[in-house]
């Protein structure tokens, strides 16, 4: 058997199901993804992380068992993500940005490397890989 959850009806769920709790317990704000890209939010963004009981109704089959799983950067989890999408830069990057336990690999093949953050800050799109790209 596989390391994937099963709902009760026998299919396998989503990584919403999958890491949600998990996630959660380990600080993380989680809301489930959806749309054509699996990127959509699902759910209108909350002002503070979801309980363990609003995140046990929402991985149900019926409602977003099936669904992405997205983290809510910023203060409500306390990190930042990088979005590196250029799978020729990530070695260049990660030495700018420095080593993480936590990186993601994407459909793409870019990576998502997750720092701590204790500051407040808003999401913006530096030119680091222009710099990055450069010899």
């Amino acid at each position: 058997m596989s390391g994937r959850a099963i709902s009760n009806k026998g299919a396998p769920s989503g990584p919403f199901a999958e890491a949600a709790l998990e996630l959660r317990r380990a600080g993380l704000a989680v809301i489930p993804c959806g749309g054509d890209d699996g990127k959509k939010p699902s759910m209108k963004w909350p002002k503070r992380s979801l309980g363990e009981a609003a995140i046990n109704k929402l991985i149900t089959p019926e409602r977003f068992g099936n669904a992405n799983i997205g983290i809510l950067t910023g203060e409500l989890s306390g990190v930042f993500i990088v979005d590196i999408d250029d799978p020729g830069i990530v070695a260049k990057m990660l030495n700018r940005f420095g080593s993480t336990p936590m990186i993601t690999r994407t459909p793409s093949g870019g990576v998502h490397p997750c720092y701590p953050s204790t500051t407040p800050f808003r999401s913006f799109m530096p030119r680091c890989a222009e710099h990055a790209t450069t010899s």
